[in-house]
């Protein structure tokens, strides 16, 4: 997730690049929504080594960051997010395997190639929009399904889509990418806040 965020876009707020009320930067604030996503397809965590960094605004969170992923699979994965990145990019998830690499970019499969198969890609529907270098040209379309979704759970009494179990996974390894940055040590999984 390599965006870019202007100046204004942090000095016009009380809030945001803040640890009290956003909780960090880039990787908490918006990089936690491709987090999920990548997480969702590739499981769970081992271990993670990260690295943050404040380099373009005086904020309190990180406007970049980096971490090198073991997930439990075997696979190994590399994460960045950043607010700092001009011009902006659509937030991309690349899976690479022995047999095949998928692409996503902004909401859309652009890549699926599988050794041996000559099936082609269906283009994908992408109604969330990417915050690249504008954060009001995200959609609200996909909070609003979470709302349905989360209203609809209650009202049949469903489990949620994403309960607070799965959704603690994102904050746990975003908070392991924190501290691994802060001892400059690999952080094991499962990470108990520190």
């Amino acid at each position: 997730m390599n965006w870019f965020r202007d100046s204004a876009y942090y000095s016009t707020s009380n809030w945001k690049g803040t640890l009290m009320a956003d909780g960090g930067g880039a990787l908490i604030n918006q990089g936690i929504h491709t987090i999920d996503l990548l997480l969702d397809l590739m499981g769970d965590v081992k271990s993670v080594f990260g690295q943050v960094q404040t380099t373009l605004y005086p904020i309190e969170g990180e406007d970049l960051g980096a971490a090198i992923v073991n997930f439990k699979n075997g696979a190994l994965g590399n994460i960045t997010s950043a607010t700092a990145l001009y011009p902006g990019y659509p937030e991309r998830i690349e899976i690479f395997g022995t047999e095949g690499s998928a692409i996503l970019e902004a909401g859309k499969l652009t890549q699926w190639n599988i050794r041996g198969s000559s099936e082609t890609i269906k283009p994908t529907e992408n109604s969330g929009g990417s915050g690249a270098s504008d954060p009001t040209a995200i959609g609200h379309q996909l909070h609003l399904e979470q709302w349905r979704l989360f209203i609809k759970a209650i009202k049949e009494d469903l489990n949620p889509v994403v309960d607070g179990k799965t959704a603690r996974k994102s904050v746990e390894l975003i908070r392991a990418i924190y501290f691994s940055s802060k001892v400059g040590q690999m952080v094991e999984f499962p990470f108990l806040d520190k």
